[in-house]
């Protein structure tokens, strides 16, 4: 939402912003940190050069935005991608000789370098995306609606809202019936709920459950850079790591559970290598 207010503004148009809560980013976008990076595939497949266009765009227009770790809470510090296995790993050193990156885009590194430079073990080595990190999806939201200026007129707190179209125009309503906003041109940005109106309500849309787990500094080894395979880790920012996500298909339960919590401790703990540290304590 917050995007498409930003680019419609700087086309020149008009925009009225409708948010049911009283700021943006009370959701999904509410998470603490979210990481950045590209994707890699040996065929260099639609998905992979969409994230490639997409992560190479974003990291020029955030800096126009003012910047990771100055507008926009963050920090590139580059994110490094474990192999999963030495049958994984292999694939990954072929993709790297076939398409040959520029290094500050994506390295290929070998166990023994991969190691040293997260100073505990990886031990079939991995991806390092230079220009990779975390982003805290709330502050750019804020940076890409403060860049509207006069352009947006943004209504928060609208609570329950309702929609209709007549005489040509879109019309928002409140819980009350009272219209709080009209304009010809609807844009829905509220994902799933997207389907609740009668002309979208067609659109094969899922919701994805996904819960992030918050680590105090010093509960798991500092990190240089973010670190992710079948999950993140992020270094610690305000005394805070965040880790995660779970992926929940077809779940549109909201609360917090300690079952999801186990298993994003599980998999920072896969991640860090804990377990095997734990088997050969004695």
């Amino acid at each position: 939402g917050s995007a498409a207010c930003e680019r419609l503004c700087a086309r020149g148009w008009e925009v009225t912003l409708v948010e049911r809560h009283a700021q943006p980013a009370m959701e999904a976008s509410g998470n603490l940190a979210g990481i950045f990076m590209p994707l890699l595939s040996k065929d260099d497949n639609i998905p992979t050069r969409l994230t490639r266009a997409a992560f190479l765009f974003a990291l020029d227009y955030w800096d126009k935005l003012g910047g990771i770790g100055r507008a926009i809470e963050g920090d590139e510090c580059g994110v490094m991608q474990l192999a999963r296995d030495p049958e994984h790993a292999q694939v990954q050193r072929g993709i790297a000789q076939l398409w040959r990156y520029p290094a500050e885009f994506a390295q290929w590194l070998e166990a023994e370098q991969a190691s040293a430079m997260l100073g505990s073990p990886a031990p079939d080595g991995a991806w390092l995306f230079r220009q990779g990190g975390w982003a805290r999806p709330g502050s750019v939201c804020a940076a890409m609606l403060a860049s509207c200026g006069d352009r947006l007129t943004a209504i928060f707190g609208a609570g329950s809202t309702s929609i209709e179209r007549r005489d040509g125009q879109w019309r928002v309503m409140d819980s009350g019936g009272a219209v709080i906003a009209q304009a010809p041109v609807l844009v829905l940005a509220n994902g799933t709920n997207a389907t609740t109106v009668s002309e979208a309500s067609a659109l094969p849309l899922a919701k994805v459950r996904g819960q992030v787990s918050h680590l105090d500094a010093g509960t798991v080894p500092a990190l240089p850079f973010v670190l992710c395979r079948e999950a993140y880790l992020t270094p610690a920012s305000g005394g805070i790591h965040s880790a995660g996500a779970t992926y929940d298909l077809n779940d549109p339960d909201p609360q917090v559970r300690q079952s999801s919590h186990d298993e994003n401790l599980a998999k920072v703990r896969s991640l860090l290598c804990l377990e095997d540290a734990a088997q050969e304590a004695p």
